[in-house]
């Protein structure tokens, strides 16, 4: 009985392991969703530093085959994205002067 347990509880965590396994279509899916949000944020000035080299990495990766990788990079860069959209527009209506980001954006 504790032989027949032992493997349902295996075959179980083999099945649970293989469905969290990203597919090439979410990864491509990611990669379009985060580059999306990344250009959006850097339409107001405020894409952050790493986003676009977290897209670069996911594509690389989604390119050999490793989909988990590109989905957890692309997530990422998304959020960046999406977390730089929100710094702009709590930036703006905080009342910071236009020309304070003007300095930044020079140096």
């Amino acid at each position: 009985m504790r032989y027949i347990s032992l493997i349902a509880a295996l075959a179980l965590a083999l099945t649970a392991a293989t469905a969290h396994a990203a597919s090439k279509s979410q990864a491509e899916k990611a990669i379009a969703a985060a580059s999306a949000a990344v250009k959006k944020a850097g339409q107001t000035g405020h894409e952050w530093r790493f986003s676009q080299k977290f897209i670069k990495k996911a594509k690389a990766a989604a390119e050999k085959g490793d989909y988990d990788k590109a989905l957890m990079l692309a997530n990422k860069a998304k959020s960046e994205g999406e977390l730089a959209a929100a710094q702009a527009k709590a930036e703006k209506d905080a009342g910071i002067p236009a020309y304070v980001h003007e300095e930044v954006k020079g140096k």
